[in-house]
């Protein structure tokens, strides 16, 4: 089917795609580069779906109008090139999502709800934030959109060699399945810096992006 979920503003673009179709669908209806098909050789069964889902949303949000190509830096963190702007992406079981910003880095993460975040919780979530969770009765929830918050943050900063619990940090909210925002923090020893956290409840799935601040 095509995006689901459409989000056009004057400093970024958001899109989500739930996956139906085959990729006979995809490469009949989109354009893919050489690079692109390379990386889709390397991968196997709903991966190659997510693959092309994540690429078809860029184009139906327009930014191939742009006249792009999307290229991987030493930390893997995908660039469009040669114009200005950040992307990021992110898939899940059937969902894929893309997120482009102009003039910002940016972020994103989808992941269907899953009791398991119950138990790798203490991984990546400090003590500060266990603190605003305690009195709340829907732990799992405050758990998958503290995750996607971190691995937003984590996609927007780009590089590796990062502690979760140390050097990404999200500030108290009240969670509301219909959506909502935050503020999230990446400090490191050579760089510091806020962003805006929005967060929705799609079907199953966690739905989270970030736009660092100017």
């Amino acid at each position: 089917m095509p995006l689901e979920f459409i989000l056009d503003s004057d400093d970024y673009k958001v899109g989500i795609w739930e996956i139906c179709e085959n990729e006979t669908y995809f490469l009949d209806n989109y354009s893919y580069s050489e690079d692109e098909l390379s990386e889709l050789h390397c991968k196997k069964g709903v991966h190659r779906l997510q693959l092309l889902a994540s690429r078809a949303i860029l184009q139906e949000l327009k930014i191939s109008d742009l006249g792009y190509k999307i290229i991987k830096d030493n930390h893997g963190k995908p660039h469009v090139v040669p114009i200005q702007g950040d992307i990021s992406v992110t898939h899940s079981h059937q969902k894929a999502a893309a997120i482009f910003a102009k003039q910002a880095n940016v972020g994103i993460d989808i992941q269907i709800e899953t009791e398991r975040i119950l138990k790798l919780a203490g991984k990546f979530i400090s003590e500060d934030e266990f603190d605003f969770i305690e009195g709340s009765t829907d732990h799992i929830s405050y758990y998958h959109i503290i995750w996607g918050a971190k691995e937003s943050l984590y996609k927007a900063y780009g590089r590796r060699k990062v502690d979760f619990k140390k050097n990404l940090h999200v500030r108290p909210f009240v969670y509301n399945p219909l959506g909502g925002s935050t503020i999230g923090l990446v400090k490191m020893p050579d760089y510091e810096n806020n962003f805006e956290i929005h967060y929705q409840k799609i079907q199953d799935y966690f739905f989270v992006y970030c736009i660092e601040h100017a």
